[in-house]
């Protein structure tokens, strides 16, 4: 596996509570049920990362209604709702150090789940320019 020299801590929380607009767009066909669609297009927004967020939307509650009616817009069907919520983000800082369980090592990179949430993969030039190196387990088992 990798070895380091130091191991590295936590510094500060990557998590950062905010309110964030959204601007939800749904077919016709979602009219039976307009609420629930809404949510599920929200649902579809977690634990991904978006670049307007500069991180990934970890969790979402209170959500609002900008208005009661959706607004569409010429020739397009579609409904458009703005909505307010409050959110969780992760977004680690430049340089930001988080705790993360390795999942998978091989010669060209090695795989981590970072806070039971997030996959993520550190790339062996990357890992060498760190001071890290690859070190093959020895057939057999030892003895």
């Amino acid at each position: 596996p990798f070895r380091a020299m130091s191991s590295p801590s936590c510094t500060s929380s990557p998590f950062h509570s905010t309110t964030l607009t959204y601007l939800l767009t749904l077919p016709p066909s979602s009219l039976s049920s307009p609420h629930s669609s809404l949510l599920r297009s929200l649902d579809s927004h977690l634990l991904t990362y978006d670049p307007r967020l500069s991180g990934s939307l970890v969790s979402y509650s209170n959500v609002s209604f900008h208005s009661p009616y959706a607004s569409t817009t010429t020739l397009e069907p579609w409904l458009n709702f703005r909505v307010t919520v409050d959110a969780v983000v992760f977004r680690p800082g430049r340089g930001a150090r988080v705790k993360a369980q390795v999942n998978k090592v091989s010669t060209g990179h090695v795989g981590l789940l970072v806070c039971g949430a997030f996959n993520a993969a550190c790339y062996e030039q990357r890992l060498q320019a760190k001071g890290y190196s690859y070190v093959p387990e020895e057939e057999g088992g030892g003895g």
